[in-house]
């Protein structure tokens, strides 16, 4: 047996590598030959993606202004290539754009996780629709769009592919319900697959950092919001706050320390020995949940549909602290993740069962 997964192995963050890192290793644990198709999709500057013209000169004059940066973001990169290097396993054949055939033999070839169908963040979206000439079973885990509205261009391709699929699940309750209205597709929710690894697992691959009782604060974006709530946390706590930023233009001087330069394996580790964590992040608050740490989750301003299926599927819905809440009492937003992994423990096994039979042949 043996399996190919079409996903953003090459992403320069955190959730992507690691999400692919979960499913390869999973897989993997089934003794079951895995391994990633190298896939680079094409670079298409526009205004609505992360690669505008403007973006790159911002990032360029960022860089010339502020050399420390520069120097940890290089190291990031640097240490998400040692990760990918140590751990995952990419095919040698290269794919770049659309692919009209694989070359490997592969018995299921399986796309997903992550925004794979985003056709905003992803340039070439045809091939993670599987849209290419293989004997392999087709499948889909954890397929999604990154949002709730769908453009017209990603009803567009998903009606002219979706039918790629022999089998197929999603990651968010709005595309599965497009789906099913628009497409006629029946598919089965699941979990992310960070999931889908126990919390030893994850302790194995992170690195303990040397800081003690802290509050981690890791953001994909700043606002006054989060600020607030850092205030708020260190009134309350005492504890040091270390932030991790994911995106968006950090507020270095509200923290007692900026960790920059930071791996997958640092990241997972400051998650882990937290006292508690604040985020903004899905995938913040999934490692919280998973390591059982206590935490508290702020709405992004934008990208928040994963945000609110994860805390109904922790059964703290009403815990979701709002940009625009103030005078607040924060005891009232702490999310015990004990209680919360407890009540996804049978959404998560059904999406390990279902990743099961994604992994046996026709």
């Amino acid at each position: 047996m043996k399996i190919g997964i079409l996903t953003f192995v090459h992403a320069l963050n955190y959730g992507a590598v690691l999400q692919a890192y979960a499913s390869q290793k999973f897989i993997s644990n089934m003794g079951i030959d895995v391994s990633f198709i190298n896939h680079f999709p094409v670079e298409r500057i526009t205004k609505s993606n992360n690669f505008s013209k403007s973006q790159l000169l911002l990032n360029k004059i960022s860089n010339l202004m502020h050399p420390i940066k520069k120097y940890q973001g290089k190291k990031k990169r640097q240490k998400l290539s040692d990760f990918k290097n140590e751990f995952l396993n990419i095919s040698e054949q290269i794919y770049h754009g659309d692919i009209t055939e694989l070359k490997e033999n592969y018995d299921v070839v399986i796309a997903g996780s992550d925004q794979i169908w985003n056709t905003d963040v992803n340039p070439s979206p045809r091939p993670y629709f599987l849209d290419f000439k293989t004997n392999a079973k087709k499948a889909g885990y954890a397929l999604s769009t990154g949002r709730e509205k769908l453009t017209e261009l990603d009803c567009e391709m998903i009606h002219k592919y979706v039918n790629n699929f022999e089998m197929l699940s999603v990651r968010e309750n709005s595309l599965k319900n497009y789906l099913s209205e628009n497409e006629n597709v029946n598919c089965q929710l699941v979990c992310d697959p960070v999931f889908l690894l126990k919390e030893n697992e994850w302790s194995k691959v992170a690195v303990t950092p040397k800081e003690k009782k802290y509050v981690l604060v890791y953001s994909m974006e700043w606002n006054d919001a989060l600020i607030n709530a850092i205030k708020n946390i260190k009134h309350h706590t005492n504890k040091k706050v270390y932030c991790i930023n994911g995106g968006g233009i950090s507020s270095a001087s509200i923290a007692d320390k900026t960790l920059g330069g930071l791996g997958p394996k640092e990241f997972i580790g400051y998650i882990k020995n937290a006292d508690i964590v604040l985020t903004n992040s899905f995938h913040g608050a999934a490692f919280s949940a998973i390591f059982k740490k206590k935490l508290v989750v702020l709405e992004h301003s934008r990208r928040n549909e994963r945000l609110c299926q994860l805390l109904e599927l922790c059964g703290y819905p009403d815990h979701f602290l709002k940009l625009n809440d103030e005078n607040y009492n924060l005891d009232n937003y702490y999310i015990d993740t004990i209680t919360a992994y407890k009540n996804m423990s049978e959404f998560i096994e059904q999406s390990r069962e279902y990743m099961k039979s994604l992994c046996q042949e026709n």
